[in-house]
């Protein structure tokens, strides 16, 4: 067991220079308007990953394919500045080099185009983050990806050994309560995830990861820079829609306090769970089966494990919808 404390305070941004969200910087970095091009916003499909999802940073925006980050676009005191991870660049890389490359804002769409492809062969190979993308083709209010958490330092009892480390929520979602909006998390995982398993009922891997989160959302202090930061976050979604013709309509709760409408107010510091069942083939009666639910979660009672551990849980079999019901 471990016991987690922040270590970093409570910096946890969502911003901007609002400077450069302007008609002006789409004219005077052509690659933007043509990422801002293929945005698909939550709630609308990203047609395999050939349109992208974007999202909000200190300081920057995410553009992704099919859950795999792909460009990062700066937005600084000197202007716009877009990086990609050398993986979509190069030939064999070795995947201990985790390095980007800075891009030119004027770079050509042919350019964009290879680099675009060779992001989505790489996410092809990664089913946990092709079904985080399904989930954001679903679910409309969804405003985050992959949200890291400032560093928490977690210490192991057993060797006494200390170490950071920045754990990533896999979705952040507005949903509505009274007075207007508050943020649930969502931690998206495949059956045969190992995690999901619990082996043993007193520890089981997911339940500590899922603790800590809650934990450092619980402080007072983090839970109102969080709030703070996706209020922020909404309003500049909203100013990059309104860059873009004929863009596919935000979220409305994203609309709502992104104008002034209506506020974040509160946020869940449960962490919830969502797990899709694995599709397996083979036969049941003598006859081909393409896809049935996954016997070794089910029927070794995994779920239930989970939900006895007290892990809100939601469970997607084959077919079934990837709407984040609330309260799960």
């Amino acid at each position: 067991m471990t016991n987690v404390s922040d270590a970093s305070g409570t910096s946890f941004k969502r911003a901007l220079n609002p400077t450069l969200l302007s008609d002006v910087a789409l004219a005077s970095y052509p690659l933007l308007g043509q990422l801002l091009a293929l945005w698909s916003p939550a709630g609308h499909d990203s047609e395999g990953g050939k349109r992208l999802r974007l999202f909000i940073r200190d300081g920057y925006v995410n553009f992704y394919a099919e859950g795999q980050s792909v460009f990062m676009v700066s937005f600084g005191k000197d202007g716009l500045k877009f990086r990609i991870h050398r993986k979509y660049v190069l030939e064999d890389v070795p995947s201990a080099d985790q390095g980007h490359l800075s891009i030119s804002g004027d770079s050509l769409q042919a350019d964009l185009s290879a680099w675009h492809d060779r992001a989505r062969r790489h996410s092809s190979k990664k089913a946990e983050k092709v079904f985080v993308d399904l989930l954001l083709g679903a679910n409309p209010d969804v405003i985050d990806v992959e949200a890291a958490l400032p560093g928490v330092l977690v210490t192991n009892e057993v060797t006494g050994e200390e170490s950071l480390v920045a754990p990533r929520m896999d979705l952040v979602a507005l949903e509505p309560c009274a007075g207007g909006y508050r943020l649930v998390f969502w931690e998206a995982k495949l059956s045969e995830n190992p995690e999901t398993r619990v082996r043993n009922p007193e520890d089981p891997e997911v339940v500590r990861q899922l603790g800590k989160y809650r934990e450092w959302l619980e402080d007072p202090a983090h839970k109102r820079a969080v709030i703070d930061a996706y209020t922020e976050a909404c309003r500049m979604l909203v100013a990059l829609h309104e860059l873009v013709d004929a863009a596919p309509p935000l979220g409305q709760a994203i609309l709502a306090v992104g104008s002034g409408r209506a506020e974040i107010v509160d946020l869940d510091p449960q962490i919830r769970l969502v797990i899709r069942e694995s599709r397996k083939e083979g036969t049941q009666g003598g006859k081909k089966v393409r896809a049935f639910r996954d016997p070794a979660f089910t029927q070794n009672g995994h779920a239930q494990k989970l939900e006895n551990a007290g892990v809100p849980l939601l469970l997607i079999g084959p077919g079934g919808s990837f709407v984040l019901a609330p309260d799960a």
